[in-house]
């Protein structure tokens, strides 16, 4: 059951079980002033039918009746109990509301000691009842609309689906097409034609993309993607993004470049990877001024168009020195991948970072370009290194290594790791006869049992 369903079951029984208490506390007192009055008349009566002459003046006669009003109890223990616990409700009311909400306070206090219970309880019933009266018109109203709704829309999208089939099987011309639609002027309308269109193009190639193209501008459709982008909503952003990108090339990209520094991260990732789509000249310029996060899914879209398109790209050492550490991973393995050897003073330069997983994409470049000048640079960073990186520049000397290098990895396979001892075992094997020969060399040395991991490498399942 839900929590709050509990909390609010639990506060009703303990409100029920202090009305009964003031219930119960009222009829006690109800009986015990029934008592009283009964005695007082009793003792009245009793004494007023005392012999007159026993009292001498009436001085006398006042001064022995005030002793008898005396000894008479004013309030009972009900009555004293349940004043005090009002009291001090009040003063615990008046301290957490303040000053502003104690007339309010008051009166609630009020109600709850002087109406009866029965009257509540009443009350309580006919406001519960008429709040599921209320909560069930609402809910059927709700699904009435809703449903409503969701069969014009049906009907919208079904009416409009028949004219862009017949369009885009040219059995109405491109004008008759425009005059039909260009009567949509509500919203809902043309924000159900950009779907359609949108999912059409996605679907559809060649002749009928471009047709499509033509529907969406002449339309002016163009303007409702501009007022979604400029939504405060994130996923209206989005959704515009998306829509001018694809349905408006030729003037999203002057739209798009605002939002490459938004707040959002989801519209940002939206943004750039939409800006890399429409930028023809692959010149990634947004890179210039970007200070907020360059996440991986979209440098990874980036990389993939332009691997995808085949364009040429720039030389990333630009903005390898950026203070935005994303763009910096993000130069470094552009740099990698694209095998631009000019710029490897700049892949040994990024061996200094400060951040490890920029030194891995730096290791990682020193491998797959052959760096020989950072070779004796990542062997003196070896010992400072994460396991990861460690293990980065031994995999490193498979390409860049040779025979001098074998004291550094005798030392690296003495160690007790044996993830470390298995890579050093792979480098050497893979050094050519050299690097075998040494490898059984040390096999040899009954302080090194290397057998396992040599007949592990050999395994070509491995």
């Amino acid at each position: 059951m839900n929590k709050k369903v509990l909390h609010i079951i639990f506060g009703f029984t303990f409100l029920m079980m202090g009305y009964g208490v003031i219930y119960a506390s009222n009829n006690a007192e109800a009986n015990a002033e029934h008592v009283l009055d009964q005695k007082s008349r009793d003792l009245v009566f009793s004494e007023s039918s005392a012999d007159p002459q026993r009292f001498s003046s009436p001085e006398e006669r006042r001064e022995y009746w005030q002793k008898k009003s005396e000894q008479l109890p004013h309030k009972s223990f009900w009555t004293t109990k349940r004043e005090e616990a009002k009291q001090k409700l009040l003063e615990l009311g008046h301290k957490i509301f303040g000053p502003n909400a104690e007339p309010a306070f008051d009166y609630v206090i009020e109600v709850i000691f002087n109406v009866p219970l029965l009257i509540v309880l009443l009350s309580l019933i006919i406001a519960f009842l008429l709040n599921v009266f209320l909560v069930a018109i609402f809910v059927l109203v709700t699904n009435l609309f809703k449903n409503t709704k969701e069969k014009y829309y049906a009907g919208l999208r079904e009416r409009y689906e028949g004219v862009l089939t017949s369009f885009l099987f040219e059995e109405i011309e491109a004008q008759e097409t425009v005059q039909k639609l260009g009567k949509v002027k509500t919203t809902s309308g043309r924000k159900i034609l950009i779907d359609i269109l949108f999912n059409y193009l996605n679907n559809l190639s060649g002749e009928y993309s471009d047709r499509i193209l033509m529907l969406y501008l002449r339309l002016g459709l163009q303007y409702e993607s501009i007022r979604k982008i400029s939504s405060m909503f994130f996923h209206n952003r989005i959704q515009g993004i998306r829509e001018l990108s694809n349905m408006y090339p030729s003037g999203a990209k002057n739209i798009i470049v605002r939002y490459i520094r938004d707040k959002n991260d989801m519209v940002r990732n939206e943004a750039q990877i939409a800006y890399v789509y429409l930028d023809q000249a692959a010149s990634f310029d947004f890179l210039d001024n970007l200070k907020r996060p360059f996440s991986r899914w979209a440098q990874l879209n980036a990389l993939n168009f332009v691997k995808l398109h085949e364009k040429e790209v720039p030389s990333f050492d630009q903005w390898i020195h950026s203070e935005n550490n994303d763009i910096q991973d993000f130069c470094v393995r552009m740099i990698n991948y694209y095998q631009q050897t000019e710029n490897s003073h700049e892949i040994i330069s990024m061996l200094e970072h400060a951040n490890d997983q920029t030194r891995l994409y730096a290791y990682q470049a020193v491998r797959s370009m052959n760096l020989l000048d950072a070779k004796e640079i990542i062997k003196g960073k070896f010992g400072l290194e994460t396991r990861r990186n460690k293990l980065e520049i031994i995999a490193a000397l498979e390409n860049i290594g040779d025979e001098n290098d074998f004291d550094f990895l005798d030392r690296l396979v003495l160690g007790d790791d044996i993830e470390i001892k298995l890579a050093v075992c792979k480098v050497l094997y893979k050094m050519g006869e050299k690097g075998i020969a040494h490898l059984n060399e040390l096999n040899a040395n009954a302080e090194q049992d290397l057998g396992p991991f040599i007949e592990h490498i050999k395994d070509p399942r491995n």
